[in-house]
């Protein structure tokens, strides 16, 4: 039975229904097809590190910020002239499984594009799952940062924006704290953003709201209000009443994380099955919006 608490995503089928809603999709979608997380990609750079005493993974569990630890890795590797092992790692992580993509991320990201509709889509993905299952044309990728022009949101065929870079140029692309700032100081980007939370609903898809720079641009701006589907154990209740109040956020819990496919592919089954019928009720915002 479809979980109640999903019930508050009903408040998006207006925007589905104009095409004002937009999908941002984060690290938990690639999952699906196979990508690996932080904690991989950590745990092999340690393994593989190229000083044998520092190959302990139980050196791990006290560092809470796992991306600290990747971008001394790549000091480390740099300076042992071992830089094409890490890449090799890096490449390991965000290649998705041939297998997994074909049976389990294609289909279920299908049946989320085919009833949602959505404008574009937003990613800090730096892989190409969504590419390679043919959902965007190589034409309409955008991964760097004088790419994001809202010029170019009013296009009628789907597109992708990698605002952290793409696999394609690997070491511009967003793996470390450097390459992060650098890459949110761009004024241009900033803006890219600005437009789009004002002017789009985003439905946040295994992504942990984690993004700071994007949290301080939702709660400098006026913004739409946007919904995030997480499993109950990422967020309490307290955080929930956070999130709505300082960055418009509807934060829609789905119980245990292995749910999430099923959840959200049983509320479009339900809600989404035929756009055009949807009832009245149901394409008004409603007043708290």
């Amino acid at each position: 039975m479809l979980n109640k608490k999903l019930n508050v995503l009903d408040g998006l089928i207006p925007y589905i229904k104009t095409r004002e809603c937009v999908l941002f999709i984060g690290a938990g979608m690639s999952q699906i097809a196979g990508c690996k997380p932080w904690h991989w990609i950590a745990d092999q750079l340690c393994l593989r590190h190229p000083d044998p005493s520092l190959r302990n993974l139980s050196d791990l569990k006290n560092i809470t910020y796992l991306p600290n630890y990747i971008e001394a890795c790549f000091l480390q590797y740099k300076s042992a002239n071992k830089e094409n092992e890490y890449e090799g790692v890096i490449r390991e992580a965000i290649y998705e499984n041939g297998q997994l993509l074909e049976t389990a991320y294609k289909p279920f990201m299908q049946n989320i594009i085919d009833k949602i509709k959505p404008k574009f889509i937003l990613t800090t993905n730096i892989d190409g799952c969504f590419e390679k299952s043919g959902f965007v044309n190589l034409a309409n990728i955008s991964y760097k940062s004088q790419d994001m022009n809202i010029t170019k949101l009013n296009n009628p065929k789907l597109q992708s924006f990698h605002i952290h870079g793409y696999i394609d140029t690997l070491f511009e692309s967003v793996l470390m704290d450097k390459t992060y700032y650098q890459r949110y100081q761009d004024g241009n980007l900033s803006l890219f953003f600005e437009h789009i939370l004002s002017h789009y609903t985003i439905l946040f898809l295994g992504y942990g709201l984690k993004e700071h720079k994007l949290l301080e641009i939702l709660k400098s701006r006026k913004s739409n209000k946007h919904y995030a589907l997480l499993s109950t154990d990422e967020f309490n209740s307290t955080e929930i009443k956070m999130y709505l109040e300082l960055f418009n956020i509807s934060i829609v819990e789905y119980g245990d994380v292995n749910m999430f496919q099923q959840f959200l592919t049983e509320w479009c089954n339900i809600n989404l099955t035929n756009p055009a019928e949807i009832k009245e009720e149901k394409i008004r915002p409603s007043p708290e919006h």
